[in-house]
Protein backbone atom coordinates (compact mmCIF):
# COMPACT_ATOMS: atom_id res chain seq x y z
CA UNK A 1 0.00 0.00 0.00
CA UNK A 2 1.05 3.87 -0.68
CA UNK A 3 2.87 5.18 2.37
CA UNK A 4 0.88 8.89 0.96
CA UNK A 5 -2.50 6.92 1.08
CA UNK A 6 -2.17 5.76 4.73
CA UNK A 7 -2.28 7.20 8.21
CA UNK A 8 0.99 6.55 9.82
CA UNK A 9 0.76 6.08 13.82
CA UNK A 10 4.12 6.22 14.95
CA UNK A 11 5.22 9.92 14.01
CA UNK A 12 1.92 11.37 15.82
CA UNK A 13 2.45 9.41 18.93
CA UNK A 14 6.22 10.11 19.39
CA UNK A 15 5.56 13.93 18.84
CA UNK A 16 2.18 14.06 21.61
CA UNK A 17 4.63 11.77 23.95
CA UNK A 18 7.32 14.43 23.64
CA UNK A 19 5.20 17.45 23.34
CA UNK A 20 3.70 16.65 26.17
CA UNK A 21 7.42 15.93 28.03
CA UNK A 22 8.94 19.01 27.18
CA UNK A 23 5.94 21.36 28.13
CA UNK A 24 5.26 20.10 30.83
CA UNK A 25 8.59 20.15 32.17
CA UNK A 26 9.71 23.62 30.82
CA UNK A 27 6.53 24.69 32.76
CA UNK A 28 7.12 23.17 35.79
CA UNK A 29 10.81 23.92 35.85
CA UNK A 30 9.82 27.92 35.14
CA UNK A 31 7.20 28.36 37.57
CA UNK A 32 9.46 26.85 40.35
CA UNK A 33 12.80 28.58 39.24
CA UNK A 34 10.61 32.28 39.13
CA UNK A 35 8.14 31.65 41.91
CA UNK A 36 11.42 30.80 44.11
CA UNK A 37 13.88 33.33 42.76
CA UNK A 38 11.54 36.36 42.35
CA UNK A 39 8.48 37.24 44.70
CA UNK A 40 6.92 39.16 42.40
CA UNK A 41 5.85 36.37 40.41
CA UNK A 42 2.44 34.84 41.01
CA UNK A 43 -0.28 33.11 39.20
CA UNK A 44 -3.61 35.45 40.04
CA UNK A 45 -6.18 32.39 39.16
CA UNK A 46 -4.87 29.61 40.82
CA UNK A 47 -8.49 28.00 41.25
CA UNK A 48 -8.20 27.69 37.60
CA UNK A 49 -5.36 25.24 37.78
CA UNK A 50 -7.76 22.43 37.01
CA UNK A 51 -8.10 23.51 33.35
CA UNK A 52 -4.65 22.54 32.49
CA UNK A 53 -6.05 18.69 32.72
CA UNK A 54 -7.64 20.02 29.46
CA UNK A 55 -4.01 19.84 27.49
CA UNK A 56 -3.68 15.74 28.00
CA UNK A 57 -7.12 15.17 27.27
CA UNK A 58 -7.00 16.61 23.91
CA UNK A 59 -3.43 15.00 23.21
CA UNK A 60 -5.39 11.48 23.52
CA UNK A 61 -8.62 12.54 21.95
CA UNK A 62 -6.47 13.51 19.06
CA UNK A 63 -4.71 10.67 19.07
CA UNK A 64 -8.12 8.08 19.38
CA UNK A 65 -9.67 10.38 16.39
CA UNK A 66 -6.57 9.77 14.38
CA UNK A 67 -6.20 5.88 15.04
CA UNK A 68 -10.49 6.05 14.14
CA UNK A 69 -9.35 7.33 10.98
CA UNK A 70 -6.42 5.00 10.36
CA UNK A 71 -8.73 2.35 10.84
CA UNK A 72 -11.67 3.60 8.96
CA UNK A 73 -10.00 4.10 6.24
CA UNK A 74 -8.74 0.99 5.74
CA UNK A 75 -11.94 -1.02 5.84
CA UNK A 76 -12.98 1.44 2.56
CA UNK A 77 -11.60 -0.52 -0.12
CA UNK A 78 -8.73 -3.03 -1.05
CA UNK A 79 -5.08 -1.59 -0.34
CA UNK A 80 -4.97 -2.04 -4.14
CA UNK A 81 -7.81 0.25 -5.24
CA UNK A 82 -7.24 2.94 -2.14
CA UNK A 83 -4.43 4.75 -4.07
CA UNK A 84 -7.38 5.42 -6.69
CA UNK A 85 -10.67 5.97 -4.86
CA UNK A 86 -8.94 8.01 -1.96
CA UNK A 87 -7.22 11.17 -1.86
CA UNK A 88 -3.48 10.98 -0.65
CA UNK A 89 -2.79 12.00 2.59
CA UNK A 90 -0.30 13.98 4.30
CA UNK A 91 0.96 12.31 7.49
CA UNK A 92 3.41 14.95 8.41
CA UNK A 93 0.79 18.09 8.16
CA UNK A 94 -1.35 16.02 10.87
CA UNK A 95 1.82 15.90 13.04
CA UNK A 96 2.15 19.68 12.34
CA UNK A 97 -1.21 20.55 12.92
CA UNK A 98 -1.56 18.58 15.91
CA UNK A 99 1.65 20.91 17.15
CA UNK A 100 0.36 23.91 16.49
CA UNK A 101 -3.40 23.28 18.17
CA UNK A 102 -1.55 21.91 21.13
CA UNK A 103 0.74 24.74 21.84
CA UNK A 104 -1.79 27.21 21.03
CA UNK A 105 -4.30 25.60 23.56
CA UNK A 106 -1.38 25.28 26.28
CA UNK A 107 -0.69 29.43 25.95
CA UNK A 108 -4.29 30.26 26.31
CA UNK A 109 -4.65 28.02 29.34
CA UNK A 110 -1.54 29.80 30.86
CA UNK A 111 -3.56 33.38 29.59
CA UNK A 112 -5.95 31.74 31.91
CA UNK A 113 -4.24 31.80 35.30
CA UNK A 114 -3.51 35.27 34.26
CA UNK A 115 0.64 35.04 35.23
CA UNK A 116 1.75 38.39 37.21
CA UNK A 117 5.15 39.54 37.04
CA UNK A 118 6.19 43.08 38.28
CA UNK A 119 4.76 45.76 40.56
CA UNK A 120 3.28 48.57 39.88
CA UNK A 121 2.78 51.46 42.68
CA UNK A 122 -0.21 53.02 42.34
CA UNK A 123 -2.45 55.91 44.37
CA UNK A 124 -6.28 56.04 45.10
CA UNK A 125 -8.68 57.50 46.96
CA UNK A 126 -9.65 54.93 49.97
CA UNK A 127 -13.07 55.23 50.97
CA UNK A 128 -15.75 53.03 53.06
CA UNK A 129 -17.05 52.77 56.01
CA UNK A 130 -15.85 50.98 59.32
CA UNK A 131 -17.33 47.37 60.32
CA UNK A 132 -16.64 45.17 62.66
CA UNK A 133 -17.45 42.01 62.56
CA UNK A 134 -18.74 40.29 66.57
CA UNK A 135 -17.76 36.72 66.37
CA UNK A 136 -19.58 34.09 68.86
CA UNK A 137 -17.30 31.36 69.81
CA UNK A 138 -19.43 30.10 72.41
CA UNK A 139 -19.50 25.80 72.70
CA UNK A 140 -23.10 26.62 71.31
CA UNK A 141 -21.25 27.51 67.77
CA UNK A 142 -19.83 23.93 67.79
CA UNK A 143 -23.65 22.51 67.07
CA UNK A 144 -24.03 21.45 63.26
CA UNK A 145 -27.52 22.08 62.88
CA UNK A 146 -27.00 24.21 59.71
CA UNK A 147 -24.91 21.47 57.95
CA UNK A 148 -23.74 18.01 59.00
CA UNK A 149 -20.16 18.48 58.33
CA UNK A 150 -19.54 22.47 59.58
CA UNK A 151 -20.18 23.82 62.71
CA UNK A 152 -22.23 27.03 63.03
CA UNK A 153 -18.84 28.52 63.63
CA UNK A 154 -17.31 26.95 60.30
CA UNK A 155 -20.36 28.26 58.28
CA UNK A 156 -19.78 31.51 59.89
CA UNK A 157 -15.86 31.76 59.48
CA UNK A 158 -16.12 30.90 55.58
CA UNK A 159 -18.79 33.30 55.13
CA UNK A 160 -16.99 36.22 56.68
CA UNK A 161 -13.98 35.32 54.91
CA UNK A 162 -15.58 35.35 51.27
CA UNK A 163 -17.17 38.41 52.38
CA UNK A 164 -14.20 40.51 53.19
CA UNK A 165 -12.15 38.95 50.45
CA UNK A 166 -14.70 40.13 47.77
CA UNK A 167 -17.25 42.92 48.56
CA UNK A 168 -15.19 45.26 51.39
CA UNK A 169 -13.80 48.35 50.32
CA UNK A 170 -13.29 50.25 54.16
CA UNK A 171 -11.85 48.94 57.38
CA UNK A 172 -12.65 46.07 59.06
CA UNK A 173 -12.23 44.47 62.50
CA UNK A 174 -13.29 41.39 64.37
CA UNK A 175 -13.91 41.02 68.39
CA UNK A 176 -14.53 37.37 69.34
CA UNK A 177 -16.81 36.66 72.02
CA UNK A 178 -18.63 34.03 74.63
CA UNK A 179 -18.53 34.84 78.72
CA UNK A 180 -16.77 38.00 77.62
CA UNK A 181 -14.83 39.48 74.54
CA UNK A 182 -11.72 39.97 72.90
CA UNK A 183 -10.63 41.90 70.63
CA UNK A 184 -9.12 39.75 67.73
CA UNK A 185 -8.37 42.23 65.18
CA UNK A 186 -8.30 46.14 65.28
CA UNK A 187 -9.54 48.00 62.39
CA UNK A 188 -7.38 47.51 59.45
CA UNK A 189 -7.49 47.46 55.73
CA UNK A 190 -4.73 44.53 55.67
CA UNK A 191 -7.96 42.26 54.28
CA UNK A 192 -4.98 39.39 54.16
CA UNK A 193 -4.06 39.94 57.54
CA UNK A 194 -7.60 39.94 59.04
CA UNK A 195 -8.79 36.68 57.17
CA UNK A 196 -5.61 34.95 58.33
CA UNK A 197 -6.28 35.85 61.99
CA UNK A 198 -10.09 34.74 61.63
CA UNK A 199 -9.16 31.05 59.92
CA UNK A 200 -7.19 30.51 63.65
CA UNK A 201 -10.04 31.55 65.57
CA UNK A 202 -12.21 28.77 67.48
CA UNK A 203 -14.72 27.53 70.77
CA UNK A 204 -11.50 27.45 72.49
CA UNK A 205 -10.10 30.82 72.86
CA UNK A 206 -12.48 32.43 75.89
CA UNK A 207 -12.20 30.91 79.33
CA UNK A 208 -15.68 32.15 80.18
CA UNK A 209 -18.33 30.51 78.54
CA UNK A 210 -21.81 32.02 77.77
CA UNK A 211 -22.74 34.76 75.03
CA UNK A 212 -22.60 38.47 76.40
CA UNK A 213 -23.53 39.98 73.72
CA UNK A 214 -23.72 43.30 75.17
CA UNK A 215 -20.40 43.14 76.52
CA UNK A 216 -19.43 42.60 73.04
CA UNK A 217 -21.24 45.40 71.82
CA UNK A 218 -19.64 47.89 73.90
CA UNK A 219 -16.17 46.69 73.54
CA UNK A 220 -17.03 47.22 69.82
CA UNK A 221 -17.68 50.44 69.94
CA UNK A 222 -14.27 50.95 71.99
CA UNK A 223 -12.67 50.03 68.39
CA UNK A 224 -13.88 53.47 66.80
CA UNK A 225 -12.13 56.43 66.59
CA UNK A 226 -15.27 58.04 68.33
CA UNK A 227 -14.27 61.60 66.88
CA UNK A 228 -14.17 60.36 63.25
CA UNK A 229 -16.60 61.28 61.12
CA UNK A 230 -16.15 57.77 59.05
CA UNK A 231 -19.71 55.90 59.28
CA UNK A 232 -19.55 52.86 61.35
CA UNK A 233 -21.34 49.47 61.77
CA UNK A 234 -21.20 46.19 63.95
CA UNK A 235 -21.96 42.80 62.73
CA UNK A 236 -23.02 40.37 65.36
CA UNK A 237 -23.15 36.90 64.53
CA UNK A 238 -24.55 34.38 67.05
CA UNK A 239 -26.84 32.09 67.67
CA UNK A 240 -28.60 34.32 70.25
CA UNK A 241 -28.65 32.34 73.28
CA UNK A 242 -27.75 35.18 75.45
CA UNK A 243 -27.03 34.66 78.75
CA UNK A 244 -26.14 38.26 80.12
CA UNK A 245 -28.74 40.98 80.55
CA UNK A 246 -28.88 44.76 78.61
CA UNK A 247 -27.99 43.45 74.97
CA UNK A 248 -30.53 45.11 73.76
CA UNK A 249 -30.06 48.46 75.82
CA UNK A 250 -25.99 48.24 73.97
CA UNK A 251 -27.66 47.94 70.67
CA UNK A 252 -29.94 51.23 71.33
CA UNK A 253 -27.12 53.22 72.84
CA UNK A 254 -25.10 52.02 69.89
CA UNK A 255 -27.12 53.52 67.28
CA UNK A 256 -28.26 56.77 69.80
CA UNK A 257 -25.60 57.70 70.87
CA UNK A 258 -22.62 56.70 68.70
CA UNK A 259 -24.80 56.68 65.50
CA UNK A 260 -23.45 52.81 64.46
CA UNK A 261 -25.95 50.36 63.08
CA UNK A 262 -26.13 47.19 64.44
CA UNK A 263 -26.52 44.35 62.25
CA UNK A 264 -27.30 40.40 63.80
CA UNK A 265 -26.92 36.94 61.74
CA UNK A 266 -28.81 33.98 63.54
CA UNK A 267 -26.52 30.95 63.52
CA UNK A 268 -28.65 27.89 64.13
CA UNK A 269 -32.11 27.08 63.98
CA UNK A 270 -34.99 27.14 65.76
CA UNK A 271 -35.20 23.39 66.80
CA UNK A 272 -31.55 23.29 67.96
CA UNK A 273 -29.09 20.58 68.06
CA UNK A 274 -26.86 18.90 70.34
CA UNK A 275 -23.67 21.05 71.47
CA UNK A 276 -20.38 18.64 70.88
CA UNK A 277 -17.41 18.97 73.04
CA UNK A 278 -14.28 19.14 71.22
CA UNK A 279 -11.16 19.63 72.87
CA UNK A 280 -7.93 21.90 71.64
CA UNK A 281 -7.31 19.39 68.85
CA UNK A 282 -10.50 19.13 67.14
CA UNK A 283 -11.53 15.42 68.59
CA UNK A 284 -14.92 14.96 69.65
CA UNK A 285 -15.27 14.10 73.22
CA UNK A 286 -19.43 13.40 73.22
CA UNK A 287 -21.55 16.04 74.14
CA UNK A 288 -22.13 18.94 76.57
CA UNK A 289 -24.55 17.96 79.22
CA UNK A 290 -26.50 19.97 82.55
CA UNK A 291 -26.12 19.48 85.52
CA UNK A 292 -28.82 16.66 85.64
CA UNK A 293 -26.93 14.66 83.34
CA UNK A 294 -29.21 15.89 80.56
CA UNK A 295 -27.83 16.52 76.78
CA UNK A 296 -27.81 20.30 75.72
CA UNK A 297 -29.61 21.45 72.82
CA UNK A 298 -28.67 24.56 71.77
CA UNK A 299 -31.79 26.83 69.75
CA UNK A 300 -31.78 29.51 67.91
CA UNK A 301 -32.90 32.85 69.54
CA UNK A 302 -34.46 35.04 66.96
CA UNK A 303 -36.31 37.28 69.34
CA UNK A 304 -33.96 38.65 70.54
CA UNK A 305 -31.26 39.06 67.49
CA UNK A 306 -34.24 40.62 65.87
CA UNK A 307 -34.65 43.10 68.95
CA UNK A 308 -31.00 43.84 68.80
CA UNK A 309 -31.17 44.98 65.03
CA UNK A 310 -34.60 46.78 65.80
CA UNK A 311 -32.67 48.99 68.41
CA UNK A 312 -29.72 49.16 66.42
CA UNK A 313 -31.41 50.67 63.20
CA UNK A 314 -29.94 47.64 61.34
CA UNK A 315 -31.28 44.60 60.00
CA UNK A 316 -31.77 40.46 60.97
CA UNK A 317 -30.98 37.72 58.65
CA UNK A 318 -30.72 34.36 59.07
CA UNK A 319 -27.72 32.32 58.02
CA UNK A 320 -28.57 29.00 56.06
CA UNK A 321 -26.06 25.48 55.23
CA UNK A 322 -24.20 28.13 52.37
CA UNK A 323 -25.73 31.48 52.84
CA UNK A 324 -24.79 33.44 55.86
CA UNK A 325 -27.04 36.33 54.57
CA UNK A 326 -23.86 39.02 54.30
CA UNK A 327 -24.97 39.79 50.47
CA UNK A 328 -28.35 41.24 52.04
CA UNK A 329 -26.51 42.85 54.83
CA UNK A 330 -23.85 44.40 52.53
CA UNK A 331 -26.73 45.86 50.21
CA UNK A 332 -27.97 47.93 53.33
CA UNK A 333 -24.55 48.89 54.58
CA UNK A 334 -23.93 50.29 50.75
CA UNK A 335 -26.33 52.36 51.11
CA UNK A 336 -24.68 54.34 53.93
CA UNK A 337 -22.62 57.09 52.67
CA UNK A 338 -19.13 56.29 51.98
CA UNK A 339 -16.39 58.23 54.27
CA UNK A 340 -13.42 59.13 52.03
CA UNK A 341 -10.30 58.18 53.83
CA UNK A 342 -7.78 60.41 51.80
CA UNK A 343 -5.00 59.16 49.39
CA UNK A 344 -3.39 55.63 49.82
CA UNK A 345 -0.72 54.32 48.04
CA UNK A 346 -0.42 50.43 47.23
CA UNK A 347 0.97 48.43 44.89
CA UNK A 348 -0.15 46.03 42.48
CA UNK A 349 1.41 43.65 40.21
CA UNK A 350 1.20 43.71 36.46
CA UNK A 351 -0.72 41.20 34.64
CA UNK A 352 1.16 38.93 31.76
CA UNK A 353 -2.02 37.01 30.55
CA UNK A 354 -1.46 39.18 26.99
CA UNK A 355 1.48 37.84 26.20
CA UNK A 356 0.36 34.23 26.24
CA UNK A 357 -3.19 34.96 24.89
CA UNK A 358 -2.13 36.24 21.84
CA UNK A 359 0.34 33.55 20.69
CA UNK A 360 -1.87 31.40 21.64
CA UNK A 361 -4.64 32.48 19.22
CA UNK A 362 -2.09 33.13 16.71
CA UNK A 363 -1.07 29.47 17.06
CA UNK A 364 -4.29 27.77 16.35
CA UNK A 365 -5.58 29.74 13.61
CA UNK A 366 -2.05 28.79 11.78
CA UNK A 367 -3.31 25.41 12.88
CA UNK A 368 -6.00 25.90 10.44
CA UNK A 369 -4.13 26.16 7.14
CA UNK A 370 -2.50 22.71 7.84
CA UNK A 371 -4.52 20.60 4.56
CA UNK A 372 -4.00 17.00 5.40
CA UNK A 373 -5.68 15.73 2.11
CA UNK A 374 -4.46 16.60 -0.97
CA UNK A 375 -6.80 18.12 -3.81
CA UNK A 376 -9.85 16.51 -3.96
CA UNK A 377 -9.84 17.84 -7.62
CA UNK A 378 -6.51 16.62 -8.37
CA UNK A 379 -7.24 13.33 -7.70
CA UNK A 380 -10.78 13.34 -9.30
CA UNK A 381 -8.99 14.64 -12.35
CA UNK A 382 -6.10 11.78 -12.56
CA UNK A 383 -8.67 9.21 -12.04
CA UNK A 384 -11.21 9.53 -15.03
CA UNK A 385 -8.35 10.78 -17.01
CA UNK A 386 -8.55 9.28 -20.20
Amino acid sequence: MSRANTYRLAPLVVTIVLLELTFWSVFVWLYYMVSEGNPEFLLENKDYIWASAILPLYSFVYLMYYVWKRKAIKKYADHRLLTHVTPKISASKYVLRYVFQRLGLGFIIISLLNPQFGISKKAGIAQGIDVVFALDISKSMEAKDLSGNYSRLDIAKRAINKLVKDNMTGRVGLLVFAGNAYKQVSLTHDYDAFRFDLSTVNTNMLKYQGTNIANAIDLALTSFNSASKTNKAIIVVSDGENHEADAVAAARKAYEKHQVKIYTIGMGTPKGARIPNVDENGQLRGYIKDEKGNTVLSKLNEDMLKELAKKGNGAYVKATSTDLGLDYIIEDIDKIKKTKFGETKYEDFLDQYQWFLGPGIVLFLISLLFTTDFSTRKTKKSLFAE
